[in-house]
Order: C-alpha cells, then sequence, then structure tokens
C-alpha cells in the first residue's frame, strides 16, 4: 500500500493557484477535472505513471479514473446509505495498487455493482469531488456540495477510501456567509479534507482561500495578496 497524500495537495494547490491567477482558464466543472487529472499524472509521484496488473495478469491499468462509481448504494435525496438504493460516482478516483493486483479487471472496473468488491478495505487511495461556482450561489448547488461531503464522508467512513478531498472553486462572487456555512459542513465531515477559493474579476480584484479539516500543504498565495 502507498501514501500519496502530499503529492495530491501539492496538485490540488498547483490548480487553485491557476484558477487564483486566471479564473476563466477552464469554463466547466469537467476542464477542472481534466485539469487536476493531468496535474496529477504528471506529478513526481512514479507509481501513479505506472501500470498496474490485475489479478491473471492479462490486463494492467493505471490508477487515475475520472467518474469512478461508489462501492455502496444509497438514497441520493436524502443521503442515506441504502442497499436498494443507487450508486454514485467520484470526479476523481485514485486505485490502490493492491486492489487492483487481487481483482480481475471487471472487478476493478466496478461498473457492474454484482462484480464490485463491496467488502474490499481502502480499496481507493483517494477520492476527489469538485465543484466551480459560476452563478450566484444557489440552494440546488449549496445541496450538490454538501451531498459530496457526504458521500466522501461515507468513503471514508466505510473504509473504501483511505483519503477524501473536496475542492471548491467560486469565480462569481464574494460569498462571506457561504464560509460559515463551508465550515459547519466540514465540521460535521471531519474525514474530508477541503479548500474553498473565491477568484472574483471585481475591482478591485477579490480573492479568498479557506482550507477545511486537516488540510496541510498551503498555497503559495494568501487571501490577502496580490496575485495578479
Amino acid at each position: 500500500m502507498i501514501s500519496i497524500d502530499e503529492d495530491i495537495e501539492r496538485c490540488i494547490n498547483s490548480l487553485g493557484e491557476k484558477f487564483l491567477k486566471w479564473p476563466y482558464n477552464f469554463f466547466t466543472e469537467s476542464d477542472a477535472h481534466s485539469f487536476i487529472y493531468y496535474y496529477i499524472f504528471r506529478s513526481r509521484y512514479k507509481p501513479l505513471k505506472q501500470l498496474y496488473p490485475t489479478k491473471d495478469g492479462n490486463d494492467k491499468t493505471v490508477l487515475l479514473h475520472r467518474e469512478y462509481p461508489t462501492s455502496f448504494r444509497f438514497r441520493k435525496d436524502s443521503m442515506q446509505l441504502d442497499d436498494t438504493g443507487g450508486r454514485g460516482h467520484y470526479d476523481l478516483a485514485i486505485l490502490n495498487p493492491d486492489f487492483i493486483a487481487k481483482h480481475s479487471i471487471d472487478e476493478v472496473i466496478a461498473k457492474d455493482f454484482k462484480k464490485c468488491a463491496v467488502e474490499e478495505k481502502n480499496h481507493l487511495l483517494a477520492a476527489i469531488e469538485f465543484k466551480l461556482i459560476v452563478n450566484p450561489l444557489s440552494k440546488g448547488m449549496r445541496s450538490e456540495i454538501e451531498k459530496d461531503f457526504c458521500k466522501l464522508s461515507f468513503a471514508k467512513n466505510l473504509n473504501q477510501a483511505m483519503t477524501t478531498y473536496m475542492v471548491i472553486f467560486n469565480r462569481c462572487r464574494e460569498e462571506k456567509a457561504y464560509i460559515s456555512e463551508l465550515t459547519r459542513m466540514a465540521a460535521k465531515n471531519p474525514y474530508v479534507k477541503g479548500i474553498y477559493i473565491e477568484s472574483v474579476k471585481s475591482k478591485p480584484r477579490h480573492y479568498k482561500i479557506q482550507y477545511l479539516n486537516q488540510w496541510v500543504h498551503k498555497l503559495r498565495f494568501g487571501s490577502g495578496d496580490n496575485i495578479v
């Protein structure tokens, strides 16, 4: 089993610094996912670049994957675990190479729940969720963020992910009141590491960086810095 927490935080920080400077560098959440994927894949951590063989040795895969399915079912309206509910997906997941080595490629892909290794502990080294706020913060977006926190907590509490990350970028407007709401949300989900960044092209430019829970590696910039 390997640990890559430091490298993941540094990669997310690199994306955050780019967002602080150029908030329109990506237009959609999908754009941002691609950037995170790129930063993680090109990181100094060589195991992320390697191919890992499955149990039978006939197939190989890398560790980093987008839209990877959860190994638990839940009700998305109430966010309650429920074996009759649906599955979710993580924006990005980093597989545990030990998990790959012990299972077939179908079990690793986990698209078919019948072939999903639900009893496997820590089959993910990390699960990452991302939100990009481009409009005034709506009730719907607040709910989505809260549900992402909950989903990541499920992954951690059910021993399905070693580490979980919530990344939120806001380029629309300053949201002072929401910072307090996020802090309370993070306190309810203490094992989810998080970072919230505002980069608003107002006059004067507005920046805000808020770290949530055990985020260790800080950005080179601070909220009050003259970044650009």
